[in-house]
This record gives structure tokens, sequence and C-alpha cells, in this order.
């Protein structure tokens, strides 16, 4: 099982590539909100290879940033709702979003206008799942009926919380 490691500017990803990989448009993503795991890369590295080892047909990568980016579901995205009164926001979303970027996503918190709700941007209800997270483990072409047995081996072997997104691009 050959791990490439691709130094960025924003971070780091250790990716592998099986010979006969394909893609068809979808990918599993995952990611954790447990900063005290996100930071330790070789606990990380692990996490990537027992995912291989469940998938060792699938393109796998973990990525690891400096910041906090958002994980985004790809053209599954649709509107975001507030989550006190179930207003569609998508359009002050934006607004929240541009505001949180330009702290590289440091601070989250928001306050809807539809009823003036101090919540976070991860609180807010998405049509399909998004998130912020320094770590995203990416998936490519993954059924989506295997994910809860994924979720499951992943938290019962390494004791981590991974939230899944299914994104298609």
């Amino acid at each position: 099982m050959k791990i490439q490691e691709n130094n960025i500017d924003s971070g780091v990803i250790f990716s592998y590539t099986p010979e006969n990989a394909d893609y068809l448009g979808t990918e599993l993503k995952l990611f954790s909100n447990d900063d005290s795991k996100n930071n330790e890369i070789g606990f990380l590295k692990s996490v990537l290879v027992t995912l291989i080892e469940y998938n060792p047909e699938k393109e796998i990568a973990v990525y690891i940033g400096n910041d906090v980016i958002f994980v985004d579901c790809g053209e599954n995205f649709n509107n975001v709702y507030c989550p006190k009164c179930s207003t569609e926001i998508t359009e002050d979303w934006q607004d929240f979003m541009g505001k949180a970027s330009e702290n590289n996503f440091k601070d989250l918190e928001i306050k809807t206008k539809c009823c003036d709700f101090k919540t976070d941007l991860n609180s807010l209800n998405y049509d399909e799942k998004c998130g912020f997270s320094k770590v995203v483990f990416t998936i490519n072409s993954y059924d989506p009926n295997s994910i809860s047995k994924l979720i499951d081996a992943i938290w019962k072997k390494h004791n981590l919380q991974l939230i899944p997104i299914l994104a298609k691009y």
C-alpha cells in the first residue's frame, strides 16, 4: 500500500490511488470536530490506513489543513435553514460565509436575521449535510449504502466519530 504525501500551502494531503481506481462523480467526505485528534498526524494516517483496508479499490485521501475549511456537498447543496424557526436563510448564509472566511473560519458564530437566534454555521440545517473542519477524509465513488458500516468501523477501531457528507461533482 503506497501512500503519497503532498505538502501544499494550506496543509498536507496524504493519498492512496490504486491502479484501477475509477471516478464516478461522487465522493464520500468524512470529517470530525474532535480537535484533540485533528492535530495528530500519526493518528490521522492510521485512520487513513483503516479506510484503505476497507476500500482497497478506491482512491482515498486525507486533507490536514492549517485552518478550518468548509466541507461541502458539491452539487447536492441546495438550501440552508435556521435551526430555531426553520426559516430558509440561504441568502443570509452566503453573507455569513463571507464574513467567516475573512478570519479563515476561526469564528463560526452567527446571529440569524429571521429570529435573532445565536448559533454557529455548523449548527444550521442544510438540505444535505455540510460542515467545517481542519481534517477531511475523501473516498471517491463510494457506495452510499455502506456509509454507516464504515463509520462504525472507524469508531470501534480509532474511537473517532466521523461525520459523513455525500458530495456530487
